[in-house]
């Protein structure tokens, strides 16, 4: 690819977790997800990256809202 290798948001974070267990509603809590991979190993680490995903999966019902309205005309 002759890239050099960057660490990005979408790698550490929204493609590095997994779920501990299934919950019982839709929405993805941080307490019931896991890394994948992290760097120092330790249960901050993994709080930084999941609390994030739990973060952006609560706000994505509201983009998907969002891009389904109607634009306003400017006046």
């Amino acid at each position: 690819l002759d890239v050099p290798p960057v660490l990005s948001h979408a790698s550490i974070v929204l493609y590095n977790w997994r779920q501990l267990r299934s919950s019982a509603g839709t929405h993805l809590r941080a307490r019931e997800l896991g890394t994948q991979l992290q760097f120092l190993g330790g249960s901050d680490e993994a709080y930084f990256y999941l609390i994030t995903v739990e973060l952006e999966a609560t706000g994505a019902p509201a983009l998907a809202r969002n891009a389904l309205r109607p634009a306003s005309s400017p006046k």
